[in-house]
């Protein structure tokens, strides 16, 4: 079975989810649109993924819908290739790690 390109960067948030033993899910939204392709749960810690073929951006659809859910504090990442999947999960990471260290952190 061929891979699509954004299908391609699926697969690797899927890789990464499974390498830290985090948690992924696919979105859509009952008579809506626009809704991010992933929602992932590392420890203590929610964001969504909009998968995307290199190059391309989220529709104006997209776009207002992931400023939506950014409104409520939550992060939404725009992932068009496996380096910037990786380099999103670093972050995400890294910002689990220092609160770890520094609780009162946030």
């Amino acid at each position: 079975m061929t891979t699509t390109p954004e299908g391609e960067v699926v697969q690797a948030l899927i890789r990464e989810c499974n390498k830290r033993g985090w948690e992924q899910r696919k979105i859509t939204y009952e008579g809506r649109v626009g809704a991010p392709d992933r929602m992932v749960l590392a420890p203590s810690t929610l964001f969504f993924v909009e998968c995307k073929a290199p190059g391309q951006v989220p529709t104006p659809v997209q776009a207002r819908e992931h400023e939506r859910i950014r409104r409520t504090g939550t992060r939404v990442y725009v992932c068009d290739s496996e380096c910037s999947v990786e380099y999103v999960f670093r972050h995400i990471a890294n910002t689990i790690e220092q609160r770890s260290i520094h609780p009162d952190w946030r």
